[in-house]
Order: C-alpha cells, then structure tokens, then sequence
C-alpha cells in the first residue's frame, strides 16, 4: 500500500512538474507576442499596470479562500460523502457570489480614484484608459477568484494539473487573440482575451466539478452550518500568502511613476526569470526538499543535516554560474529572446537592466527556498511568514529609493538585496533553532564559488567586449557560455573546493546526492 502511495505521489509531482514547465513556456511565448506587437510602449504600460495589479489580487484572495476551504473539503469527503461535500461547496460558491458581488461595483463605481491612486504620474487621458481597464476587470473578478478555490477542489479529488492545463489556456488563448484581432482592437485585443479566458476557464471548472446538477440543489445558500472554520481561517492565510503579492502591486505602482515603458520592462523580466526559476531552481529545490522531508519523517536527523547542508552548497555551486552568464549577457539574451516588430533597442536596454538586477539574487532566492521549506518540514512555519512579513516592509521603501537613482533596475535591485538579507536571516534562525547548519564548512564552500564567479565575471566580459564584439548574437552567446562553465570549473578545479569534485563524482555515478 505504501509502495502504490509513493508511485502515485511521484507520478502526481512529475506531472504537476511537467505541466507548469509546459506553462511557464507558453507564457514566455505570449509574453515575446505581447512583446513584438505592443514593445515597451506607454499602452502596453497601462494594460501591465492594471492586469499585473488585478492578477496579484485575486491571485492573493483565491489563494488564500481555496488553502482555507481544502482541509474542510478533505475532511467532509470523509465524513460525509462527496456529493454532501459538493453541495457544501456550491454553496460556499454562491456566498462568495453574494460578498463579492457588492465590492465589485464599489470598484466599479470609484475606478476613476483607483486609477489616481495606482498611476498617479499619468496624463487624464492615460488615467480615462486605467479607468477603463479596471471597470473591465472588476466584472470578472468573482470568476477568476473562485477558480482558484475549485483548483484546490480537484487537488481535493486528486484531479491535479487542472491549474497548469487552464494557465496554458489562458495564453493559447491571448496568442489567438493577438494575432487575429490586433489590427482592429489593438492593446484592447489583451483586455478581451484575458475576460474570455477567465470566463471559459470558470465554465470548464464548473463543468467539471459540478456536472450532476443535483449537487446545486438544496444547498441552503444563506446558511453557514459547518462553514465558520473556513471564514476564520481566512484572514491569517491571507496574510501569511499575500503579503509577497502585496510586495509586487507595490512595485508595479512605483514602476508607473518612472519613464515609459518600464512597468512593460518590470514585467517581461519578470516572466523570465520565472522561466528561469521553473527550469532550474524549481527543480533542484524539489529533489532536497523531498529527500529532507523524507529523512526527517524516519527521524534521520543526521541524514537531514548532511542533506541541508549539501543543498546549500549545491544550489551555490549549480546557480553561480548561471547568474554570472545571464547577468554579463543580459542584453544580448534580451535581443536574442525578444528584438523584433515594436521591440526596439530602447526596450532591450530597459528590460535587460531589470532583468540582470533580478538575476543578483538568483542563488539567495533558491536558498531562500530551500530553507522555507526546511521549516515547513520541521513544523515550524511562525519563521518565514514572520520573515516574509519583515522582508516586504523592508522591500516597499527600498524600491522606491532605488527607483529614484536607477530606475526599473533599482525595482529589481531591491527584491535581490532583500533576498539576500533574508536568506541571511533565516540561516541564523535557523541555525540558532537546531544547529543543523554547518557555517564553518558552508563558508568555506561558498567563499570559494564566490571567488571562482567573480573572477568569471570579470573573464566572461572581457571576452564579451574584446573578441565576441562582432559575432552575431546567438553565436556570442554560445560561446560566453561555454567560456563561462570552462573558467568556472578551472577556477573551483584551482581553488580545490571539495563540493565540486563530489559533485563531479555523482555526475559520473548519475545522481544528485
């Protein structure tokens, strides 16, 4: 029996895995459409600033109700059955309709206010347009909320993969979109395809889930029998998933204040470096996390320390190298990624800027990661929301120093100097809590990849400036990367750091640990 769990907790990991790959792929590839169209114009400003907003919100909120209702739908499947539990949950959904439906028309209703408040530095033209946008949204605001609730419904069910099929969906859809109605919409024609998605997305989970209309009858829609825990619970997990989204609404409005463009920029960089994520720190930061739970549960508490400590030294030694390409080459992977139709020079310079500012942090963002979900393993999860609230505090005001001396790069020059600083954080407390942490070894380690990338930093450009000038773009970037792995494996070969052999030694032997 435990032997069928395991296969079928992997298979589900594997597929969830492959599938938001799959996602974040499509979304690049609406994000380079958007990109060859629009560019980094003051349009596709204004549709970035109210749509980034308006994702982070619902994302905030859907979140927060879905994680509050799912224990409560597990247990009453137990208890009661699935078709009592289903009715519970349409009923929940026609009383999120009735609370929702009185805000969306105060959104509504005040549109012209929130497009001061978010976009104060516009024209009154400019302002008519967020107007306008917002007025749009607020009216599919209940339907992309609850889908977040009924994802976590069929996660219920074990259904899984729903939440990345319908993400590729969403952009399958804006590509169609783009490409057959962009003479005649414009700009527009994204506003149209992300209310269309949201509502077909909507139908399909009801369908889905609610396809025996029986389930939608006596279901005491004013009653609130047995749904006071999900209410409670509400609030303080909004407040422990939301206040990172909080953190990028904030960053999208300092981005508005600064030169056109730039929120468009903030968020093209943005979507790669989630690609970015996905493919590699995602991935690696599972294996650990995985093996960490694992050994933790059979009370392995050597095993635990040996495996976080590896996966520190690891995540340095895997990422560094990584970083210290994207950030030296970050223009020339802009153009290679994104320069053609209304994507100009002027558009690279303002996205690669933010892109190489976000990319600082990459190994601080991975270890950050990893040791969340370290606490999440030993139960202790006062420590990142704790830290996670200090951090966006922090964040907010530091964006908008930065912004003033560097523009869009200090927005993302801000979130890595956070990063850094609470990946610091949680090593002490950490090591403070178990003294699971090693200082003295990781130390060591680390300050030896710090030297070899700084040092392949420094390789790397001059090679880029002096003898790659005039290559093509492709072949320019080929090249500094092969460059870039061979001066970083020669330097650590150098400096003798012991991770990197043992980590040659499991490439020969195929495995990680």
């Amino acid at each position: 029996m435990r032997c069928v769990l395991r296969r079928t907790l992997i298979s589900s990991v594997l597929l969830i895995s492959i599938l938001s790959l799959l996602s974040k792929i499509l979304g690049f590839l609406r994000e380079s459409v958007i990109a060859y169209y629009f560019g980094t114009s003051h349009e596709s400003d204004i549709f970035f600033l109210v749509f980034g907003i308006y994702n982070y919100l619902t994302a905030a909120i859907g979140m927060s109700l879905g994680i509050s209702f799912l224990p409560l739908f597990v247990k009453y499947c137990a208890e009661k059955g699935l078709e009592d539990t289903l009715r519970i949950t349409w009923r929940f959904v026609c009383q999120l309709f009735i609370f929702s439906m009185p805000i969306c028309v105060l959104v509504y209703v005040f549109s012209d206010s929130l497009a001061s408040l978010i976009a104060p530095t516009y024209t009154e033209d400019s302002l008519c347009i967020v107007s306008k946008y917002i007025k749009m949204f607020s009216s599919v605001t209940f339907f992309t909320v609850v889908s977040f609730v009924l994802f976590d419904v069929l996660n219920g069910k074990r259904q899984y993969g729903v939440r990345q099929l319908t993400g590729m969906l969403f952009s399958v859809i804006s590509i169609i979109f783009l490409v057959l109605f962009h003479p005649y919409w414009g700009i527009d024609t994204l506003i149209y395809s992300a209310i269309t998605a949201s509502l077909l997305q909507f139908i399909i989970l009801i369908a889905v889930i609610f396809h025996k209309r029986r389930y939608m009858r006596f279901c005491r829609v004013c009653s609130f029998n047995g749904m006071g825990e999900i209410y409670a619970a509400i609030l303080p997990v909004m407040l422990g998933t939301g206040i990172w989204y909080l953190r990028n609404i904030i960053d999208r409005v300092i981005s508005s204040t600064l030169e056109s463009g730039a929120v468009s920029a903030l968020n093209y960089s943005g979507t790669l470096f989630s690609l970015v994520n996905t493919l590699i720190i995602a991935s690696i930061v599972t294996v650990f996390y995985t093996e960490l739970s694992t050994r933790y549960a059979s009370k392995d508490y050597a095993g635990v320390r040996k495996i976080l400590n590896t996966g520190v030294v690891t995540l340095c030694l895997l990422l560094c190298p990584v970083t210290v390409f994207c950030v030296v080459c970050s223009s020339d992977i802009i153009t290679f990624l994104l320069q053609r139709g209304e994507f100009d020079m002027v558009s690279v310079s303002l996205t690669s800027t933010a892109f190489a500012m976000y990319l600082i942090g990459t190994p601080f963002y991975a270890l950050r990661d990893l040791l969340t979900r370290y606490c999440y393993t030993v139960s202790d999860k006062k420590t990142p929301v704790r830290n996670s609230v200090i951090a966006v505090l922090i964040n907010i005001p530091l964006s908008y120093y930065l912004s003033k001396c560097w523009g869009i790069g200090g927005i993302t020059l801000a979130s890595a100097i956070v990063s850094i600083g609470l990946t610091v954080i949680l090593f002490v407390n950490i090591n403070r809590r178990t003294g699971f942490l090693n200082f003295r070894g990781i130390w060591e380690s680390v300050g030896k990849i710090g030297m070899a990338s700084l040092v392949t930093i420094g390789l790397v450009y001059i090679l880029k400036v002096s003898l790659l000038a005039t290559c093509p773009v492709f072949l320019r970037l080929v090249l500094a990367g092969m460059f870039c792995l061979l001066s970083y494996g020669v330097l650590l070969y150098v400096l003798r750091c012991r991770e990197f052999f043992v980590f040659l030694k499991n490439i020969r032997l195929k495995k990680l640990l």
